[in-house]
């Protein structure tokens, strides 16, 4: 629902309440390969059945506590009041409320064993946001335009997860015969931030413009992990205890468990996560003529860093990712010709990264292999974009847009997703695709009172790593019990899907009706590959998708 008021000639309200309910289950997985325990290989390890390949169907769930299922609720409120002080200068406050909470079910390993499976991840976030901002940047005319503001954030996350893996190799004697973890991560995040921009003309045809943001952000984070079910970590780690920390210290079930610096359980992993940063930006539009701008700009930017969430052993494992800082380079062109029947936009950009956050992997002695998420030292992309818009004839639209990034790792050692520790440099970032193509056709015509319609879209995109080094590092199949379909189980090939449309808007464009294809020659794709300990999983794009849409202005 949106409402907009005006009570007086200066003062302009707009209210933006919304909110969803989603209780789909969440995708079933695809399990591709299995990295076995080299000593004593657990039942799941051994008996679980590879997904065949390209078959979209073709993915298994565990049918007890851990059967997928979901349950998300969302609420949002946005208020905007924009108050003229004067002819010039505008006062804008924007106010806003979330709230999001879930009860989940996730089968992890894509199988109907428990090696891996959440069977709870409950949880809630509660945002607030208010933005005050002073601005002349509407104003006609103004060689100058510029605008100061400022921000406060408050977030209050609470997630509580069971892991189970009673399948797992973890759970034997030796480990008195552990098969659940706990998870109670709670947070308070404040961030406040002062921030100014500014655009001058210095001449009829160059604009310098620049600006900086001021940004302290809090997270005070609380980690716990429990034993729930039967209690067999709790006197794990009360046995650890003993023989490491020379203490004995009992556990329930609901106290903690991983081992702080004295090798003790029993205390929650407290940390405060303090980090500021300056990020500012720099330019020169020149408008070469009517029809083409060049431009460059200089720019640095930073995103907060985070703490995991995972079933460490000891405390020292949930250290957080420091935030990370990239400092990006580009220069481009806006032009428009043949009397705006083409357009053609272009750019060349790098980027340098610093801390960059990827999701990597961690070893604990008790619980395998560990997903958690660390900093590359030192990476960089290279990038050209370009997109050409084309109307041959009247109600006809060509459009075409396309991307090549050449990623590259410069500074990182870690473990990899098989528990090696690796030298990754000189590999491609993550989910960095080479090269995107988009390809649009829409015709439109009038008919009646309306306009009909008729349009498809090609998209390609090629193949991409899930992780650092996924396309070096191949799966070590023909060690002991390792079992995959794959050589390469976290390198995801490229794909290309073609969607349609049909559709009519009536008078006024007020109302519009349409007949869509998603994906219409049903093309089998991959749109991630996951690692949760010793399996690897991928989650499969849609199919084929069909349907009918309505839409309505009211205004």
């Amino acid at each position: 629902m949106i409402m907009a008021w005006r009570p007086s000639d200066r003062l302009k309200l707009e209210l933006n309440v919304n909110g969803s309910v989603d209780r789909s289950d969440p995708q079933a997985l695809q399990l591709v390969s299995i990295l076995a325990s080299p000593t004593a290989p657990s039942v799941g390890e051994l008996n679980a059945v590879l997904a065949p390949l390209n078959v979209r169907r073709a993915a298994n769930w565990s049918t007890d506590e851990a059967r997928p299922s979901g349950n998300r609720k969302l609420f949002q409120a946005i208020l905007r009041a924009d108050l003229d002080l004067s002819e010039s200068v505008t006062l804008t406050s924007i106010s806003t409320y979330n709230h999001l909470s879930q009860k989940m079910a996730f089968d992890l390993d894509g199988t109907d064993f428990q090696i891996v499976d959440a069977p709870q991840d409950d949880g809630s976030i509660e945002d607030y946001n208010q933005e005050i901002r002073l601005s002349n940047a509407n104003t006609v005319g103004a060689i100058f335009r510029w605008t100061l503001g400022g921000l406060y954030n408050k977030s209050t996350v609470n997630e509580d997860q069971w892991i189970t893996y009673k399948h797992a190799a973890s759970n034997n004697a030796d480990n008195l015969f552990i098969n659940a973890s706990g998870i109670d991560t709670r947070a308070k995040i404040e961030n406040w931030a002062v921030f100014a921009n500014g655009e001058f003309e210095l001449t009829s045809d160059l604009t310098f413009k620049a600006g900086a943001r001021y940004t302290k952000s809090i997270n005070d984070t609380y980690i716990c992990g429990y034993s729930p079910g039967d209690g067999n970590v709790a006197k794990l780690f009360t046995l650890l205890g003993e023989l490491l920390g020379g203490q004995s210290v009992p556990l329930s079930t609901t106290d903690c468990y991983p081992l702080n610096d004295q090798l003790l359980p029993g205390t929650p992993y407290l940390d405060k996560l303090s980090e500021d940063n300056i990020s500012w930006k720099t330019g020169i539009d020149f408008q070469a003529s009517p029809d083409t701008l060049l431009y460059a700009n200089v720019a640095r930017g930073y995103k907060a860093g985070s703490y995991p969430a995972i079933t460490a052993a000891t405390q020292a494992e949930l250290k957080p990712a420091k935030q990370e800082a990239v400092t990006s380079y580009e220069a481009g062109v806006k032009t428009r010709f043949a009397g705006n029947l083409v357009q053609l936009n272009g750019a060349v950009f790098y980027s340098d990264y610093r801390d960059k956050q990827v999701q990597g992997t961690v070893t604990s002695d008790l619980f395998g292999l560990l997903q958690q998420l660390q900093n590359i030292p030192k990476s960089h992309i290279f990038g050209v974009e370009a997109d050409l818009i084309l109307r041959p004839i009247a109600g006809l639209t060509l459009t075409g847009s396309g991307s090549y990034l050449k990623t590259k790792v410069d500074e990182y050692e870690s473990i990899n997703t098989y528990g090696e520790f690796t030298d990754f440099s000189g590999d491609r970032l993550p989910f960095a695709p080479t090269w995107t193509l988009i390809g649009d056709i829409d015709y439109r015509v009038p008919v009646g009172s309306g306009t009909a319609f008729v349009g498809g879209t090609v998209n390609y995109r090629s193949s991409v790593d899930a992780y650092v080094g996924a396309s070096r590092l191949a799966f070590p199949s023909g060690v002991g019990a390792n079992r995959t379909q794959l050589e390469y189980p976290y390198r995801i090939d490229g794909y290309t899907l073609v969607d349609a449309r049909l559709g009519y808007e009536f008078a006024d464009d007020r109302v519009t009706i349409s007949a869509w294809g998603k994906n219409i020659f049903n093309t089998y794709n991959i749109q991630n590959a996951i690692s949760y300990g010793p399996v690897a999983v991928r989650a499969t794009g849609l199919p084929a998708t069909y349907g009918i849409s309505l839409g309505v202005k009211w205004y």
